[in-house]
């Protein structure tokens, strides 16, 4: 695997994954980090998201919620590597709820 686990963040505009979906925080700006818990539904949008020139992709970062968050970061770096973005970094978060 080409990607690798990122431990820096990147200063930017912060989408929020939760049980709501993906969230913009800054409506006028295209760049984004998103976090996310990417089971299929997630997935689906990062990928759709990685796709859409209007957008610039910053990072993502992984939390616990539709799988653990070793595996949400597995796939969040399985889906930098498909989506030919390696470059983009992944950083995970906590391995259980915060609540």
């Amino acid at each position: 695997m080409d990607c690798e686990l990122k431990k820096d963040c990147h200063d930017g505009i912060v989408v929020n994954g939760g049980s709501d979906g993906l969230l913009l925080s800054h409506a006028n700006s295209n760049k984004l980090i998103i976090d996310t818990d990417p089971g299929i539904d997630d997935s689906m949008a990062i990928f759709m998201a990685f796709q859409n020139p209007e957008y610039e992709i910053l990072g993502l970062t992984t939390i616990f919620g539709n799988v653990q968050t070793e595996d949400a970061t597995r796939n969040a770096l399985l889906l930098c590597e498909i989506a030919g973005r390696p470059d983009v970094p992944v950083a995970q978060g906590s391995p259980e709820p915060l609540t």
